[in-house]
């Protein structure tokens, strides 16, 4: 250890200095021996306690000997009162209770008290009579309460006095002044109620209780208080208090205040106790547990001492007069006080809270201060004479090594300062400095010389990457240079803890043979990885090692050169010639020379031959990118169960779709087991009811060392035998002698660069090639699964149509949806969804609207991808499992984005040919449809016409006809409400509604159809209400409609079950529930919500049925738009139930109010003008109008219906039926026309529109032009009458 240096001037000034330090300290010791400072500090404290002690006689004699004279007007007072119950005639007890005599008593003794008050110092005075009020209830009292704002200034008149309370007759007789806060009684709220009542409850309680005694010595001193705590009121006051007794009676309370602002100013001076006013005084309660209470102080320091509730702790010091403040400082020093007891009261008085002190409180330096400044001026005194000394030191040693800190600067300034350094009068000295200038001309020298060669290596290091080291084996450390965080020395021990586990080892062991090495050159390529790099690189080592004559040592000196881009090209080189890219398995040849290899150790074991079925076929039709994917992922089902199964097992690729497998040491019937897993893993890769996958195997156990292309021989050969047997295995017979020979495997055909592929570019890559949505995405949900680690997939697809969306796809099933496929949603969650569709922003499960709709609680979690149809929100594709942190990883939110488009892309284009399909189906089927009836009506026509026909059958015919016509009349309307519907012109009526007659209804327009299949109808109607308020004419429709698909779809002789059922609920409505049961073919999973959709039918093969596909379309949109949702429970061959709940208001019972039968118009002689341009149309409006008695007037166009009806008479025409379209002016410009002529019965005659337009805005439009009605064509004749009826009825 090296001893620490000392500079000369240390060596020469410390000793002297620790002289000076010496002589100051003994005369201190000497002081702090003798005691001085207690003697200081006990003075201090006596002038303190005198003082106080003084302050405090002054006090109690002004208290006790001043202010308490009032007790001696109390004769006064009971002679007083004794004359007023004289002359009276009553006694005490009736002079409690009469405020009157209280009143008169009061001011008697006004004049008195106030003569008092001028004479004496006090501050006021006060009388208050007591009554017969208990004492623990509020109450009011008669009496006067004057108050001296300045009691040492006394004048003439009293106008420097206040009445605070008393008879304001009191005040003005005496010119007395009345305060703000003035009443003319004491308002006390009770005994214990209230502090500021205490001055006068607590003698007055007290003499009640000791009437017997001189009420004088009764005398009670208040608490600071306000009077009555009046919140204008700041005069705080303390009050001497003496109950009246007279005759055993307590008939009142006299006493004196003093204001304790004036008690403060007059009696306490803070500069007796310190000159600088830094003090306090407090009159204080002591309280007998050593704790105090203050009743009134002045001062800083008494403020500091009290607490927040006025309260404060005395400790007692080594002093016995003086005692410290618990837990109060002012600044940094404590507060010290000094207490003197106030006698106020005689011992014997029963009073609580009367160990009255007065308390002088001073700061620690008022008792220490003196000590302290005599110590710091002795300090003080030491310190200066040490400094001077110091400084007187200092300049003596600096003359005397002046010339040795000359020599030292000279030398710290290298040559040059050696050069200058002038001679000095020292011989050492200027010998010194020869010898030193000397050595530093050869250093100059040899230091230029290092640098050249140090440029000259620098040099040669920038211009190469290479990592240089110098091993020096004696002192076992490593030099390291041009390594960035690694270059300096290290020694072995720090070397080999941090930097060789970086070694692979290989690497380590050419290490060694590098530090062994004797002498000469050695070269190793090793593979390690050093401080800063994430994965391990190769070098190129290369050493040479050289022996050190001087230090007697081998050194080792090399370089490291990163060989890392060379040596990967190598191995993918070699990589590529044994290993087939898609499965990353080798190829035959390589796997052949392995097994001839492995067998030399372990010749017995078990060669398994697999060939993948089908797989020709399904790359034919599905694409080589899906061979691709489908040999990867059963290629990695091989390596995972072989390898768990076989450390050892040898896999190779033999073909397109035929794979090796060597299991060493194993048994046909282990292998058979592994096979059968495998053969299940491989089944499982896409769903069964999609595509069925199979492989077929051919084994051959080995026992014997035989070469190993006859033992694959014999493998082909029990595959061949496997596919003839059609059976999943078959064994080499080993028994059999022949020796097949090896037949050539087929070539590969692969792209070969699947596994380049991106994950979007692969997902895209396999739906444009294969057209079923399962088999792809179960091979992508299992990608999904390595790359994201997923726990399932899901693809849903919405219609916005029906507000409902449907599970497309599901890799696993979810147990939560137990078996349901369509979900129901709202018009504001399609909203948000078609928002985040257009947005094409990822978002969680949790966040998705429509997600707990089909997740149910499952507790399920992953992320969404919306997907659109032409910017409409179309479903979302569901990943479960995957946290939404990856969403904030930009690359693989990119990614998940591109394969949504890949999704999204392909399910359009399924819904767009599907939609595509089922229209084009749809015209074929309205073709058929339409034919049919047109070819009923046709053929029925030209029957009728031939002349050999009797009268019977040409009736029959037209029944025919008339029953095609409604067959097309019924297409046509359903393609209407449809056109309504998707337009959003369709409209809902709320109107009352008899919905039992509805039911009722039904029977009429369907036992019929029951009848004609043999069926049975039963209706099951549960109804606590009959009248609702809804569309009776479209609900009746939905149920004929279900009514109708029910017979139609249903067996001869089977039932059909209509059950309505009602549920009260809240706010005058009820729940209606509907439901029709059948028993026919049923709707398979798959078709359920197909058959929802606009021209659809269930299937067009054996169960195809005459219809257009719109019934029920046409049926969910009006049930949705009423505000339900027709649901499905079905099962095939067994039946269908179709069944939706409605919420209808409650309706009054209407049927007192219905309308009677319109009375039966005569149309007899009525003229009608009808405006209609198709000469048909015309003919059969006119034979109908004319069969019923009318008189028809035929125009052609609007214009000629103007000109007809202006040019008549008023009145002439009763009714106009106006055809809209037509040529020259049509009906809604005639009937506006009509309307505006200026004639009486233009605007009374009824127009009624006849028009092929049913939409509600062509009715809508009608009536807006004039129209009082509107008949939509065809017409039938009983709705032409009766509206006709109806409108000529209000004429």
């Amino acid at each position: 250890m090296k001893k620490k240096k000392k500079s000369l001037i240390t060596l020469l000034l410390v000793p002297l200095l620790l002289v000076v330090l010496l002589q100051g300290l003994l005369p201190l010791s000497a002081l702090l021996v003798s005691g001085t400072r207690q003697t200081l500090e006990q003075n201090a404290i006596s002038i303190d306690s005198n003082m106080v002690r003084n302050r405090a006689t002054i006090l109690e004699n002004a208290m006790v000997n001043r202010w308490s004279h009032i007790r001696n007007e109390c004769a006064h007072l009971d002679a007083a009162l004794e004359e007023l119950l004289r002359q009276e005639q009553v006694d005490v007890a009736e002079f409690l209770q009469s405020r009157e005599l209280q009143q008169q008593y009061a001011a008697s003794m006004f004049p008195e008290l106030l003569d008092y008050l001028s004479r004496d110092n006090s501050c006021g005075v006060y009388l208050v009579v007591a009554n017969d009020t208990p004492c623990y209830q509020p109450g009011s009292f008669v009496g006067f309460f004057l108050r001296d704002s300045d009691p040492t200034a006394k004048t003439i008149t009293s106008s420097d006095l206040l009445l605070e309370r008393g008879d304001k007759q009191l005040a003005r007789q005496s010119g007395i002044t009345l305060d703000t806060t003035w009443n003319t009684r004491f308002q006390f709220q009770g005994a214990g109620k209230r502090a500021a009542d205490d001055f006068f409850y607590v003698p007055y309680q007290l003499a009640r209780q000791n009437t017997h005694v001189d009420s004088t010595s009764l005398g009670y001193w208040s608490s600071p208080y306000i009077l009555e705590d009046h919140p204008l009121d700041s005069h705080r006051m303390i009050s001497y208090s003496i109950p009246l007794i007279y005759d055993g009676q307590v008939y009142g309370v006299l006493g004196a205040e003093i204001s304790v602002p004036y008690l403060v100013h007059s009696y306490f001076a803070l500069q007796d106790l310190n000159s600088d006013f830094n003090s306090g005084y407090s009159v204080a309660l002591d309280t007998g547990d050593g704790s105090y209470h203050i009743l009134f102080s002045t001062g800083a320091l008494s403020e500091a001492a009290g607490n927040e509730k006025g309260n404060f702790i005395l400790e007692q010091t080594k002093y016995s007069t003086l005692q410290k403040v618990q837990g109060a400082k002012i600044g940094h020093q404590e507060i010290y006080a000094v207490v003197t007891p106030l006698k106020l009261y005689p011992s014997n008085v029963p009073y609580a809270n009367k160990d009255w002190v007065l308390c002088g409180f001073v700061p620690e330096s008022n008792i220490f201060g003196l000590g302290d400044q005599l110590y710091r001026s002795i300090l003080g005194n030491i310190l200066i004479g040490a400094v001077v000394g110091l400084v007187a030191m200092t300049l003596v040693i600096r003359l005397v090594s002046k010339p040795v800190y000359k020599l030292m600067d000279s030398v710290r300034g290298g040559a040059a300062g050696l050069k200058n350094f002038p001679p000095s009068a020292i011989t050492e000295i200027d010998e010194l400095h020869h010898v030193i200038e000397t050595l530093t001309d050869n250093e100059i020298l040899t230091e230029n010389q290092l640098k050249e060669e140090k440029e000259r290596y620098r040099i040669a290091m920038e211009s190469s990457s290479d990592i240089f080291f110098t091993y020096r084996e004696g002192k076992q450390t490593i030099e390291i240079v041009n390594s960035p965080g690694l270059d300096g020395v290290w020694h072995m021990s720090a070397f080999r803890s941090q930097l060789m586990p970086g070694f692979s080892q290989e690497g380590m062991a050419a290490l060694v043979d590098m530090t062994h090495a004797s002498t000469g050159s050695f070269s190793a390529q090793v593979q390690l990885r050093l401080p800063g790099q994430a994965e391990a690189r190769w070098y190129a080592l290369n050493s040479k090692t050289i022996y050190d004559t001087v230090d007697r040592y081998r050194c080792t000196v090399g370089y490291l050169r990163d060989i890392q881009e060379q040596k990967q090209q190598e191995l993918e080189q070699e990589r590529k010639q044994n290993l087939d890219p898609v499965t990353g398995l080798v190829h035959l040849k390589r796997g052949l020379e392995a097994m001839e290899k492995a067998r030399q150790e372990q010749p017995q074991g078990v060669l398994m031959l697999i060939d993948l079925d089908r797989f020709t076929a399904m790359t034919q039709r599905f694409g080589l990118t899906f061979g691709d994917v489908l040999l990867s992922e059963f290629s990695q089902l091989l390596i995972s169960r072989c390898h768990a199964l076989w450390a050892k097992a040898i896999l190779a690729r033999a073909g397109s779709d035929e794979f090796i497998i060597w299991a060493p040491g194993s048994t046909p019937e282990r292998c058979k087991w592994l096979l059968d897993i495998l053969r299940q893993d491989y089944s499982e890769l896409v769903r069964q009811s999609a595509l069925t996958l199979e492989f077929r195997v051919g084994m051959v156990q080995v026992s014997e060392r035989t070469s190993t292309e006859p033992l694959l021989a014999r493998a082909q050969a029990a595959l061949e035998q496997a596919k003839r047997q059609d059976s999943f295995l078959a064994e080499w017979d080993g028994s059999r002698q022949d020796a097949p020979a090896l037949k050539p495997f087929g070539p590969i055909i692969s792209q070969g660069y699947s596994g380049l592929l991106g994950l979007a570019p692969l997902a895209m890559n396999l739906y444009d090639r294969c057209d079923n949505l399962e088999i792809v995405s179960d091979l992508l949900a299992r990608l999904l699964v390595q790359r994201f680690d997923i726990e399932n997939l899901a693809i849903t697809d919405f219609q916005e149509d029906f507000l409902s969306g449907s599970l497309a796809y599901v890799w696993k099933p979810i147990p939560a949806l137990k078996g349901k496929s369509v979900f129901h949603g709202t018009q504001q969650q399609f909203a948000r969804l078609n928002a985040l569709a257009q947005s094409g922003t990822i978002l969680t499960l949790e966040h998705l609207p429509l997600a707990r709709n089909i997740l149910m609680g499952s507790g399920l979690t992953g992320v969404a991808i919306p997907m659109s149809d032409n910017g409409r929100y179309s479903g979302s594709v569901m990943l479960f499992g995957l946290s939404g942190q990856v969403l904030e990883q930009e690359g693989t939110r990119s990614l998940l984005l591109e394969l949504g488009t890949v999704i999204q892309n392909r399910m359009n284009r399924q819904r767009h040919d599907e939609s595509a399909r089922a229209k084009s189906d749809f015209l074929a089927r309205m073709s058929h449809e339409i034919r049919t009836p047109m070819n009923g009506i046709i053929g029925m026509t030209e029957i009728a016409l031939r002349e050999d026909q009797s009268e019977e059958s040409r009736r029959l015919c037209l029944e025919k006809v008339r029953k095609s016509s409604h067959y097309l009349l019924g297409l046509l309307n359903d393609i209407l409400d449809m056109s309504k519907i998707e337009s959003g012109k369709m409209t809902l009526a709320k109107e009352p509604f008899d919905l039992a007659a509805l039911l009722q209804d039904l029977h009429s327009v369907m036992d019929s159809r029951f009848e004609e299949k043999h069926q049975r109808f039963q209706a099951n109607v549960d109804l606590k209400y009959h009248w609702f308020y809804g569309d009776a004419l479209r609900i009746s429709q939905v149920l004929i409609n279900l009514l109708g698909n029910a017979v139609k779809y249903s067996p001869e002789g089977t039932q059909v079950t209509l059950t309505v059922q009602e549920e009260i609920s809240e706010h005058g409505k009820s729940w209606i529930y509907f439901a029709v049961r059948d028993q026919g073919i049923g709707i398979s999973e798959e078709d359920r919500l197909r058959i929802f959709q606009s021209f659809e039918q269930v299937d067009n093969t054996a169960t195809r049925q005459q219809g257009t596909g719109l019934g029920l379309a046409i049926s969910n949109r009006l049930v949705h738009m009423m505000g339900g949702n027709i649901e499905l429970e079905s099962q095939t061959d067994k039946g269908s139930v179709f069944y939706f709940t409605l919420r209808l208001p409650q309706a009054e019972n209407q049927t007192a109010c219905q309308p009677s039968t319109p009375p039966t118009v005569d149309f007899t002689g009525k003229r009608i003008l009808v405006a209609e341009d198709n000469s048909l149309n015309m003919e059969i409006i006119q034979f109908f109008l004319e069969d019923l008695g009318c008189i028809v007037v035929p125009v052609a166009n609007g214009k000629l219906a103007l000109e007809q009806f202006r040019s008549s008479p008023e009145g002439y025409f009763d009714l106009i039926l106006m055809d809209v379209m037509m040529p020259v002016m049509d009906g809604l410009e005639a009937a506006n026309a009509i309307r505006c002529l200026p004639r009486s019965d233009s605007r009374r005659v009824p127009i009624v529109a006849l028009s092929a337009n049913a939409f509600d805005e062509d009715i809508r439009r009608s009536l807006a032009s004039g129209m009082n009605a509107h008949l939509s064509k065809p017409v039938e004749p009983s709705k032409l009458t009766e509206t006709l009826g109806r409108m000529l009825a209000r004429r």
